[in-house]
């Protein structure tokens, strides 16, 4: 019978997971440990009402449910090493914290690019505490140059911008967020930032100089030096596993898991009662036909959760099978930048062929990523309803190619 049930992480993952274990009848005491002060908070209004001031960080974090109230918050030290032989993981403070049960949920870091740290003119929008040193620092006329034209980078730019701050955007791509969109939205965006006095570069960094009483000097790799008086690094991120180094985990991008969001050795193996939710599992997905891929969406901890519960309430003769129902959900994101706002299911970059299906009179419009004739993904920029009624399309899309639900 499983009595200890421990998750690391105590993010939006951590706490779904707790809510789905006791929703499928766990009875095991669940503690949760996390390496920042907060209980768990919403992220996505960091870059955007949280950064322009116009909602408080105090407004972020989620309701506890009474189905977790029982449950232990460990918070403000971080995991820092597995044992499984021993079921133990060990935490920054030198506790070792047992387990009957493991759940990873240690989410990702922003990636920096080789930095001093602890400079305060050099941010990451990540946490509550990134943003906490970040917004002060954003007065009209303080020259901001963001390191990465993707999402976070963009939300940055115009949430700034409406701050009356001087911003230029470096980013290695010359159409931001192409990628993930189609050329056709990334043109509008751009036209957008533009439009709004943000300037882009195109190019690489190849250093950072913050030295005291001095401009932040960006290093160009076309030999051009940028002065700033705030940097924010919006490059990306990668998993927190650092942790689990040396445990015969597959860590090639964040914690491979199967179906069933059990770990996975380098062998392919399952690792007994340890499962993998969130940001940082490499799972299955039907629209990538099967392949493993870390999907950093809103809506895939939640989803996760509940497979892993599933899962792990099982008796142990039943994991095998449950485990290998390929029940996969359809990924969803939004973005909010200037009186844009757009909505997409599904995973669009895995399209070869990005199609205009609808718009109307008010420039709205709606994309769908088409791979051959099969819809992986829709984009709306506005016309909320298309975009939702198109979702079902892309849910087809994913049965035909596997999934069970």
């Amino acid at each position: 019978m499983t009595e200890r049930i421990l998750i690391v992480g105590a993010s939006l993952a951590g706490l779904r997971t707790a809510e789905a274990l006791r929703r499928a009848g766990a009875t095991a005491s669940i503690t949760v440990l996390g390496d920042e002060p907060h209980l768990p908070y919403n992220r996505p209004p960091l870059s955007k009402a949280i950064l322009t001031g116009a909602d408080t960080a105090d407004t972020l974090q989620f309701p506890l449910r009474e189905s977790v109230a029982d449950v232990d918050w460990l918070l403000g030290s971080a995991a820092v090493d597995l044992d499984l032989d021993r079921a133990r993981v060990t935490s920054a403070d030198g506790t070792e914290h047992p387990f009957d049960q493991l759940v990873i949920a240690t989410g990702v870091r922003a990636r920096r690019v080789h930095t001093v740290a602890g400079r305060p003119r050099q941010c990451v929008i990540r946490t509550r505490d990134d943003v906490d040193q970040l917004r002060p620092q954003l007065q009209p006329g303080t020259r901001l140059v963001i390191i990465g034209n993707g999402l976070i980078g963009c939300e940055t730019a115009a949430s700034s911008r409406g701050l009356g701050v001087e911003v230029t955007v470096v980013g290695r791509s010359p159409l931001a967020l192409e990628r993930l969109f189609g050329r056709e939205l990334a043109e509008i965006f751009a036209a957008r930032h533009r439009d709004a006095g943000v300037a882009t570069i195109t190019a690489q960094v190849t250093d950072i100089v913050d030295l005291d009483e001095a401009p932040v000097q960006v290093h160009l790799d076309d030999g051009t030096v940028l002065t700033a008086d705030v940097v924010v690094e919006a490059i990306g991120s990668e998993p927190n596993t650092d942790w689990l180094h040396g445990t015969g985990i597959d860590l090639r991008d964040g914690v491979a898991v199967d179906a069933g969001m059990r770990a996975l050795r380098t062998d392919g193996s399952v690792v007994d009662d340890v499962f993998a939710v969130g940001d940082v599992a490499s799972a299955p997905h039907p629209l990538a036909h099967g392949a493993r891929r870390r999907i950093e969406h809103w809506n895939m901890p939640a989803e996760h959760a509940k497979r892993a519960a599933a899962v792990m309430v099982a008796p142990l003769a039943e994991r095998d099978a449950r485990a290998r129902a390929t029940v996969a959900p359809v990924p969803s994101m939004w973005t909010d930048q200037y009186q844009f706002h757009l909505l997409s299911y599904g995973l669009p970059a895995l399209g070869d062929d990005m199609r205009l299906i609808e718009s109307n009179d008010a420039g709205d419009r709606v994309y769908g990523a088409y791979r051959g004739d099969d819809l992986v993904g829709v984009v709306g920029l506005g016309m909320r309803s298309a975009v939702l009624a198109r979702r079902a399309e892309v849910l087809h899309t994913m049965t035909r190619y596997g999934a069970t639900a």
